[in-house]
């Protein structure tokens, strides 16, 4: 028989609430409290009327204006998304004891993608190093909520978990192998892609170093040589090699890099590593500098212009500071004459005449040999000859 006094209480305060216009408005939040959601997931939405009781009210949802469920007495409302679900949210509640008594809520704006999204790993080191570790993240472009699942898997052996539903988008990782991860977030839980999988190297305490074989101190235009990359204590394992260069040039996969003929093009730095298989290699070199010159014309001095009677003159051939030449000789009596080789790879750079004659030299290294520039020649007159033969 009628209202109780409380509920008659009740929607009194009410009723003068609507009237002088003071109703809170309702609020419509939503589970995974997301604006960014793709199609396959399920979401939540939660009306609350911000005053009175749950059960006091009835509750509507509206997609897009359009009426999505009809008045009930559940606060709650889960969706199953699709892209074409994308668009504005809202609900509405209805005052059992006072019909006309409704309250509308907020605009949620969903905005769903079609493609489930990929995962994205990592790393901020590109190998591990020794006795240390590597920091592998992973995320999700474009959305937020999620927790992650992480994965490893070895050389002859199945991928197992080593992590999941992570609210830390990060791993330190000191083993080697393959990594990879994703993320999930909602009830039920829907999953990411999986992320394209990382390579974990772990770096070896042997040391890569690039060496000269010919071990000169400065090389020339056309001269051939042999750059290398040794490994320390690694003489029995089978290496696979990998050069990094600031020249023009792309040096080879294996350890020695032949050169048939120097040119400017091949000076820059140099550096190398050792790869023992696919999460073992070393750390890269430290740099080797390569500088390519002009080929070098050498200088020729004599310690007399004039032999006297009886007597000779040394002549000396240099070229620059280097030890590793050895040196031609070459003479001719007059400028009408044919050239005469008087030496042949020697490896003095100074040699004892006592004839007249127009002189110059050369040096000569490495195998093919490869030759300097003549020399200038140089004219030596002994005394009682004939002088006008001779060169000035």
């Amino acid at each position: 028989m009628g209202l109780t006094v409380l509920s008659a209480l009740s929607l009194f305060v009410l009723n003068i609430t609507f009237l002088c216009g003071h109703a809170q408005d309702a609020e419509l939040s939503l589970k995974p409290n997301v604006s960014h959601l793709f199609a396959g997931e399920s979401v939540t939405f939660i009306c609350d009327m911000r005053e009175g009781n749950a059960t006091d009210w009835l509750y509507k949802f509206n997609w897009n204006d359009q009426e999505m469920v009809q008045f009930n007495k559940s606060s709650s409302y889960s969706l199953y998304l699709t892209a074409e679900l994308s668009g504005n949210y809202q609900c509405i509640g209805r005052h059992n004891g006072l019909k006309d008594f409704t309250k509308q809520s907020n605009n949620l704006t969903l905005s769903i993608s079609a493609l489930r999204p990929t995962a994205t790993i990592t790393a901020d080191k590109t190998t591990i190093p020794v006795g240390g570790s590597v920091t592998l993240t992973c995320s999700v472009q474009g959305s937020a909520g999620w927790t992650y699942d992480w994965f490893r898997q070895i050389p002859d052996s199945r991928e197992v978990v080593i992590d999941t539903n992570s609210l830390q988008n990060f791993i330190s990782v000191s083993d080697e192998g393959i990594y990879r991860c994703r993320g999930r977030r909602g009830n039920p839980v829907f999953f990411t892609n999986l992320s394209k999988v990382y390579h974990s190297q772990k770096t070896l305490s042997n040391r890569a170093f690039v060496t000269l074989q010919q071990n000169w101190t400065q090389i020339f235009s056309g001269e051939m040589i042999t750059i290398k990359c040794e490994i320390q204590g690694g003489e029995n394992t089978e290496w696979q090699y990998e050069w990094r260069t600031t020249s023009s040039k792309t040096p080879p996969t294996h350890s020695e890099y032949n050169i048939s003929r120097a040119s400017f093009s091949y000076s820059g730095q140099y550096w190398c590593k050792g790869r023992r298989d696919l999460y073992f290699s070393t750390a890269w070199s430290d740099a080797f500098t390569l500088k390519v010159s002009n080929k070098p014309r050498p200088t020729i001095t004599a310690d007399r212009r004039t032999i006297p009677a009886g007597g000779n003159a040394t002549l000396s051939c240099s070229v620059g500071s280097y030890n590793e030449w050895k040196y031609f000789w070459f003479r001719r009596a007059s400028v009408f004459t044919e050239i005469q080789v008087i030496r042949n790879k020697e490896p003095d750079q100074m040699i004892t005449v006592t004839q007249g004659g127009i002189y110059y030299c050369k040096g000569g290294r490495g195998n093919p040999v490869f030759f300097t520039e003549d020399s200038d020649p140089i004219t030596i007159e002994k005394r009682g000859e004939i002088k006008s033969f001779y060169l000035d």
